[in-house]
């Protein structure tokens, strides 16, 4: 009988025991689900919240060189107005032109070391940081606006923007300036190399274009911008080349009496960024900032046409006596200069210059 009973005993304290663990086993799923279920709703808060705070704005300092006369002026602006808008206000451009920023050196450097996030330069003043832009200076390379747009929007022109990326730039967009023309003074025409033997030609500080005068008999003399109008007037330098809306925009047609239509080299300009600065925004940020490069340069590129006609007018209008160069004309500037090809081939090696080269015959 007791062992009987004993037996009962066992059974009912397993059977107990079988409950009170199927018990804790609920109580303890129930626990993790609900705990689970916090987490998931903290979650959930924490994203709302995250959603809610105002996204930490970028700011764009963009430097050029151009007062409000100038197309790539209105194309800056164009270029706020298309990020500001297209990034709902998380990016704000602040625009600085006329070189508040400093000369075209100060403001490539101010890029490289982060206190600029934007400039615009001529590629001439970048054959400092990258002797491979040199290969832009080489007088007729290019045939026709045109055809400089396609070869520089192409690959060879995208893999030589990509020399950038080693001084810390990023290369965005080429835009540019057009072709540059000749203007002298003491009444004398150019037509001919042997026109500028002895002259005193202002030129930018760039050795190709220092041995494209030596080549035509020029005395080649670098000035700044800045001081060209009254080295021109006091007769320091007997003339000077540039671009077409820069000589009107410059006054310069003021203290020169000709002028010639050489078309004889391109003034490309890079929009270029700080490369760690750039590659630390998110990809949407990127991409809104390279459209609205393109979308600037577009419009910069068609006011160039339009702006460049109205400032021969004017120039004509003043007096200047102006001559278009034919092509057999321009044939015989272009021969003396051949050599600098060759100069250029061994300084910067011949892969950039020849696929450029074969760039232009292919168009």
């Amino acid at each position: 009988m007791l062992g009987k009973r004993l037996v009962i005993g066992k059974r009912l304290l397993a059977c107990l025991l079988v409950v009170a663990l199927a018990v804790v086993i609920m109580g303890c799923a129930g626990q993790t689900a609900s705990e689970k279920k916090g987490e998931q709703e903290q979650a959930q808060e924490q994203a709302k919240e995250q959603q809610q705070q105002p996204a930490q704005k970028v700011v764009i300092k963009y430097s050029h060189n151009y007062p409000s006369t100038f197309s790539h002026y209105k194309a800056a602006e164009k270029f706020k107005e298309y990020v500001e808008a297209t990034s709902q206000g998380q990016i704000e451009v602040q625009l600085y032109p006329n070189a508040q920023l400093g000369t075209n050196r100060e403001q490539v450097e101010g890029v490289q070391q982060g206190s600029i996030e934007l400039v615009v330069q001529p590629t001439a003043f970048l054959t400092v940081f990258v002797p491979e832009m040199q290969v832009l200076d080489l007088p007729f390379m290019f045939k026709s606006v045109d055809q400089a747009w396609k070869i520089l929007d192409g690959d060879v022109g995208m893999d030589l923007l990509g020399h950038l990326e080693g001084v810390g730039l990023k290369g965005l967009a080429y835009t540019g300036m057009g072709f540059k023309q000749i203007t002298t003074g003491k009444n004398r025409a150019v037509r001919t190399p042997e026109d500028l033997k002895g002259l005193k030609m202002r030129i930018m500080q760039s050795p190709i274009i220092q041995a494209q005068y030596e080549a035509w008999g020029a005395v080649p003399v670098p000035t700044s911008l800045q001081e060209l109008y009254n080295a021109l007037q006091q007769g320091v330098v007997d003339g000077q080349e540039n671009d077409i809306r820069t000589i009107y925009t410059q006054k310069f047609y003021e203290v020169q009496t000709n002028m010639t239509i050489s078309n004889h080299a391109f003034l490309p300009s890079v929009m270029m960024v700080n490369k760690k600065w750039f590659e630390g925004l998110s990809k949407e940020h990127q991409d809104i900032i390279r459209k609205g490069a393109r979308v600037a340069v577009e419009l910069d590129r068609s006011l160039l046409v339009q702006d460049e006609a109205a400032a021969l007018k004017s120039i004509a209008d003043y007096g200047l006596k102006i001559v278009e160069l034919s092509e057999d004309e321009r044939e015989a500037f272009r021969k003396p200069i051949l050599p600098i090809y060759d100069q250029i081939r061994q300084k910067i090696g011949s892969e950039i210059v020849d696929a450029f080269v074969k760039a232009t015959q292919s168009e």
